[in-house]
C-alpha cells in the first residue's frame, strides 16, 4: 500500500499501454474517488469482501479529504484478503481522482466505484462473464460491460435494456432506445487511459462525456442483472445538486458535445437536444465573464440554428439560477439535468 504520500500528476505523460490483457497482473481495478468519507467507505469495504470473484485490486483516490481517510485505510488494508493501494492528492474533483487511477491501475479493466455504494456479491462475477460470454476474436471492438443499479432495497432505478445481454454503444442506449437512470460496469483500463475526463475544466465535469467519446469507436454489452445499489448521499461525489455558476465550463461542455456529436439521434430523442440547446446558452451566460465561448463555434449548423431558436428560453433559465442564488440556503445550486 502507498499510505500519505503525494505521487505526483505528470502532464503529457504516456497514456499507457495497447489492449494487450496478458500484460495485466489482475482482471480488475476497483477505482474509488473518496473525499471525506470516513463514513461510507467501510461499505464499500465490506460489500467488495463479499463478492465472489476476488480477481481485484482496490485502488483508494484520497481527494485530499480533512478527515481520519488515511488511518481508516490502514486498518482495512491490516485486514483485506486483496491488495488496497492507497493515493493522496490535492482536492481537484473526481475526474482527476479517476485519471489518476486509471495510470496507476494494475487491472485490465477498471471499476469506478463510488466511496458509498455497495454492490451485490455476484457483481463482478457477473460483469466479468458477460465480458467473457463475447467471441474473443471480437472483444477489441468493445469497450466494456455495464448493467443496472437498484436501490439499497433492490428496486431497478430507472429503466431496463432492450434484451438481458445487448451489444450496442452509448449514444444508441441514451436516444434511440431511451434507456433512463443509474447504469454501472466496467471499461478497459488502457480505453480510459486514451480518453481521460478533461482535466483542464474547471469543476465539475459530467461522466457522460466520456462515455460518450467511447461510444463513437467501441460498442458495449450491457446486462439485465443489478450490479451496483446506490446509495443517494446528500454530500456525494456525484450527488445532482452542484454549483451551477462555478461548474458551468464543464456543463457546456457536455451540452456543446451533444450538439456537435450526437445530433444525428435528434429525431429519436429531440427533447434531450433541445434541453441541451437550452442549457448551452444558460451555461454560457455563466462564464461569459471569463470570455469563454463554451464550444458554440465547434457545434454543428443544426445546432447553432436550435440554440438560436431557444436563446430566450435559455437566458430565462440563466436568470432563473441567478435569482435562485440569492435565496437564503441555496449558495447557487440546483438540480442539473446533464
Amino acid at each position: 500500500m502507498t499510505l500519505g504520500g503525494l505521487v505526483p500528476q505528470k502532464k503529457g505523460s504516456s497514456l499507457g499501454p495497447k489492449h494487450e490483457p496478458k500484460g495485466y497482473r489482475i482482471r480488475f481495478t476497483v477505482c474509488t474517488p473518496t473525499f471525506n468519507r470516513v463514513r461510507t467507505l467501510p461499505r464499500v469495504y465490506e460489500s467488495l469482501i463479499q463478492q465472489s470473484c476476488q480477481d481485484f485490486e482496490w485502488l483508494i483516490i484520497d481527494d485530499e479529504s480533512t478527515d481520519d481517510t488515511a488511518e481508516v485505510v490502514r486498518q482495512m488494508t491490516s485486514r483485506a484478503p486483496f491488495p488496497i493501494r492507497y493515493f493522496w492528492q490535492r482536492h481537484a474533483h473526481k475526474k482527476a481522482a479517476v485519471n489518476y487511477g486509471a495510470r496507476m491501475a494494475k487491472g485490465e479493466f477498471i471499476l469506478i466505484w463510488d466511496s458509498d455504494d455497495a454492490a451485490p456479491s455476484t457483481a463482478i462475477g457477473d460483469l466479468l462473464a458477460a465480458w467473457e460470454g463475447i467471441p474473443s476474436q471480437q472483444r477489441g471492438s468493445f469497450a466494456g460491460v455495464w448493467g443496472l443499479c437498484a436501490t439499497p432495497a433492490g428496486k431497478v432505478i430507472g429503466s431496463v435494456f432492450p434484451s438481458d445481454v445487448f451489444d450496442s454503444d452509448y449514444a444508441a442506449i441514451q436516444y434511440l432506445y431511451r434507456v433512463r437512470g443509474e447504469k454501472w460496469g466496467f471499461v478497459r483500463t488502457d480505453l480510459l487511459r486514451a480518453h481521460p475526463y478533461p482535466e483542464h475544466i474547471e469543476g465539475f465535469v459530467p461522466e457522460s462525456i466520456v462515455w460518450a467519446r467511447l461510444g463513437r469507436s467501441f460498442k458495449t454489452r450491457y446486462i439485465n442483472k443489478i450490479v451496483r445499489f446506490y446509495f443517494d448521499e446528500s454530500d456525494s461525489l456525484t450527488h445532482a445538486r452542484i454549483g451551477i455558476a462555478r461548474n458551468a465550463p464543464g456543463l457546456a461542455l457536455w451540452a456543446a458535445e451533444m450538439l456537435r456529436m450526437e445530433l444525428r439521434h435528434f429525431f429519436c430523442s429531440p427533447i434531450q437536444f433541445l434541453r441541451a440547446a437550452v442549457n448551452l446558452t444558460r451555461f454560457r451566460l455563466h462564464i461569459q465573464q471569463n470570455g469563454d465561448k463554451a464550444g458554440l463555434s465547434k457545434i454543428t449548423v443544426l445546432g447553432r440554428i436550435l440554440v438560436a431558436c431557444l436563446w430566450p428560453i435559455g437566458v430565462s433559465a440563466y436568470v432563473k439560477d441567478v435569482l435562485s442564488s440569492w435565496r437564503p440556503g441555496t449558495i447557487g445550486t440546483r438540480k442539473v439535468r446533464a
